[in-house]
């Protein structure tokens, strides 16, 4: 299955990341700061951008197709504009 994630770094994020890797999924990853995440996999597409500029996450959704899309970014509505 093919998976867009948004918050692959926080907490859950990463935890899902690392279930759907293992079970083999296809997952495209988007992060605002990608050295944060490790380690790298064949099955992980990682792209840069913030989930609050809809360029960043076209991106990660119309290129893949995803048939799934997750978002764990639980401080959208903490974060400054």
């Amino acid at each position: 299955m093919k998976i867009a994630l948004v918050g692959t770094t926080r907490i859950m994020g990463n935890r899902i990341a690392r279930e759907a890797l293992t079970r083999d999924h296809q997952l495209t990853a988007t992060v605002r700061k990608p050295a944060r995440l490790s380690p790298s996999h064949r099955d992980l597409t990682v792209v840069t951008g913030d989930v609050l500029a809809a360029a960043g996450v076209a991106f990660a959704v119309i290129r893949p197709r995803p048939s799934v899309m997750m978002q764990s970014a639980a401080r959208l509505a903490a974060r400054p504009k």
